[in-house]
């Protein structure tokens, strides 16, 4: 459970920290997918946090998984602000946090 906590987390950080945003350049995606994604914009994060979450759930329990990724989708975030290319939106953090909170 630790592994895919960690795994979950790690894909999370290097999609949210890459020089760009747009998932359709990575090959290893479901294309489909990564169409979803890149039309979506900021909805995006939506079911990304809300899958992490449920990876946490089973090593970390809920309030602790739910508090992670919260605090997760918050320091991606302002990461982003020290990357060219990228930039800061508070509805990422908005529509990430829905997906902590609904699960």
């Amino acid at each position: 459970a630790t592994v895919v906590a960690a795994c979950a987390c790690a894909v999370v950080a290097f999609l949210a920290l890459r020089a760009s945003p747009y998932i359709a350049e990575l090959p290893w995606l479901p294309a489909g997918l990564a169409r979803w994604a890149d039309s979506h914009g900021n909805l995006r994060n939506f079911p990304a946090f809300g899958v992490l979450t449920c990876c946490l759930l089973p090593a970390l329990g809920v309030w602790r998984s739910g508090a992670v990724a919260a605090v997760l989708s918050v320091v991606l975030e302002s990461a982003q602000l020290l990357r060219d290319g990228r930039t800061f939106d508070w509805a990422d953090i908005g529509w990430s946090l829905l997906g902590v909170i609904l699960v």
